[in-house]
């Protein structure tokens, strides 16, 4: 009996053109799982594609081809092998370029229905604004325009919305705990009776806003502008207004705390004079 028949029947893949196989692969597996976070980030795409490209080309450049006497069928393995190799950068390609579209149709679909719905003041309208300024933020856009949009009531807590523009927008009463709104236009917008616990304000623009009666404990306004802000009744226990703007010990007066509230030096002396109890606790 030859000895290769005693031996048994071996696929001629070296082992690391198998690792490199499996590797391009798992990484076009990812590719799949991540679709969203690589279709929005150009440079994560790229290094993704660079990173599958190691694998392919190593892979490859380990098969080789069998000599005459091997059999056909061990050829055509190695083949479809290479084949699936040459194959995994292509559809890696494919499948990026396709997220990308698809996702940009998404965004541009969410941002003509807020374009719809802006001024309209229900609930319903309100709830649907909601839905699509999630799906937005999720996709990572920045910037939204929510000019004279209706939020009223609605839980907006923990969403990330640093320099969105609501300016005239209707907030009464909404949830913005813990939300990131650093540089936000907020201009005239309706806060009253609004939660704004620990929610960030740095830089934010408040000319003319309505913050009657708003929860403000521990939100972080450094920088933030208040020209014209009513302040009547907030409770701005542990807020953060260093280095506000616009602001006037007449606008603080009206406030119900500011207990334990950083204020700038010549404003808080001021305060101290003029309205002692709003620094005390209770």
């Amino acid at each position: 009996m030859p000895e290769d028949a005693t031996m048994g029947w071996h696929l001629p893949i070296p082992a690391d053109a198998a690792i490199c196989g499996f590797l391009a692969v798992f990484l076009i597996f990812l590719a799949f799982r991540f679709r969203n976070r690589l279709s929005a980030s150009t440079p994560a795409a790229a290094v993704f594609l660079v990173l599958l490209l190691v694998p392919v080309l190593v892979g490859i450049a380990r098969l080789h081809r069998p000599p005459a006497g091997e059999g056909f069928l061990q050829a055509v393995l190695v083949e479809a092998y290479a084949m699936m190799l040459g194959m995994a950068l292509p559809l890696a390609v494919v499948l990026v370029v396709m997220e990308r579209i698809r996702r940009r149709g998404m965004i541009r679909r969410c941002l003509d229905d807020i374009e719809d719905l802006r001024g309209w003041r229900n609930p319903a309208a309100a709830r649907r604004i909601r839905g699509l300024v999630k799906r937005l933020t999720r996709l990572g856009i920045v910037d939204l325009d929510l000019t004279r949009c209706c939020l009223r009531q609605l839980n907006l807590s923990g969403m990330p919305l640093a320099r969105v523009r609501l300016v005239g927008a209707d907030m009464e009463g909404a949830n913005l705990s813990g939300s990131d709104l650093t540089g936000a236009d907020l201009q005239a917008a309706g806060l009253r009776r609004g939660v704004l616990r620990r929610t960030r304000l740095t830089q934010a623009i408040l000319w003319g806003a309505d913050l009657r009666e708003a929860v403000l404990i521990e939100a972080d306004l450094k920088g933030a502008q208040f020209k014209e802000a009513d302040l009547a009744g907030a409770d701005l226990t542990g807020a953060l207004l260093d280095e506000a703007q616009g602001l006037g010990v007449e606008q603080l007066g009206r406030a119900r705390s500011l207990h334990g509230a950083s204020l700038p030096p010549k404003l808080l002396a001021q305060v101290r004079q003029r309205y002692p109890a709003l620094l005390r606790a209770g």
